[in-house]
């Protein structure tokens, strides 16, 4: 009998060799060959005694199939499936850079590149002069003194509601409104979560604040060592 002929799939071929480089890219490494799935694949829980179906699955037929491509995740019982690239997701203590949006009720809201906006608390800033004391009417009228529409700033991710809403702060000297620089944007999911966000290299003149939410600030306006003057870096790009 003529051994049967494996037919491949080629569009599937191209999107696990590119999910691959994007996988190492974000720093997911020593994953198994099973553990990339394609929309419309089916997931293996033969050995699993009972599963949760989570996000990015549904059962077809008693078989749990991968409604979009990306990375098996199995904790306990749950078993979903994360996209090699989607969204930023907070987690508490990111640094994440933002443009403020919208000043209303004793907050500024915040477009980090997430799903939803996030949260600055007048609380939750340094007022003016480093001041220590209970935030009053008068602050809340001059918010705009302190951070307006259209400002660009760095801070930290405080909490996170039950909603999935982010709540920020600017409390350290490290965090605040960014100027005479240029936002680089690049996926959320290459930057990995490290103990420094913030880097000078001397060699070039140049400080970088490097965004958990895939925002990339760098600045070279107090070096004197950059050979090229303030006015070729071009004003920071408005997130969409």
């Amino acid at each position: 009998m003529p051994a049967q002929l494996q037919i491949r799939d080629p569009d599937k071929d191209r999107a696990q060799h590119r999910s691959s480089q994007a996988l190492s890219v974000a720093g997911v490494e020593d994953l198994p060959e099973t553990s990339f799935v394609c929309a419309g694949d089916e997931i293996n829980i033969d050995q699993q005694d009972g599963f949760l179906r989570g996000h990015g699955t549904q059962v077809v037929d008693g078989k749990l199939i991968a409604t979009l491509c990306g990375v098996v995740l199995r904790v306990d019982k749950l078993v979903s499936v994360r996209p090699v690239k989607s969204r930023y997701t907070a987690e508490v203590g990111d640094v994440v850079v933002g443009r403020v949006i919208e000043i209303a009720a004793k907050r500024w809201r915040i477009d980090m590149n997430a799903r939803r906006e996030a949260a600055l608390m007048l609380s939750a800033v340094n007022l003016p002069g480093g001041v220590q004391r209970r935030r009053t009417a008068e602050d809340e009228l001059s918010m705009r003194a302190v951070y307006e529409e259209g400002d660009l700033i760095s801070a930290e991710v405080q909490s996170l509601n039950a909603d999935g809403s982010v709540v920020l702060h600017t409390r350290s000297t490290k965090y605040g409104k960014l100027e005479a620089g240029q936002l680089i944007p690049v996926p959320a999911n290459i930057v990995k979560r490290q103990k420094q966000h913030f880097h000078s290299i001397e060699a070039l003149g140049v400080d970088m604040i490097i965004g958990c939410n895939g925002m990339i600030w760098s600045d070279a306006s107090h070096y004197c060592v950059s050979p090229y003057p303030l006015s070729v870096f071009r004003p920071p790009v408005r997130l969409q």
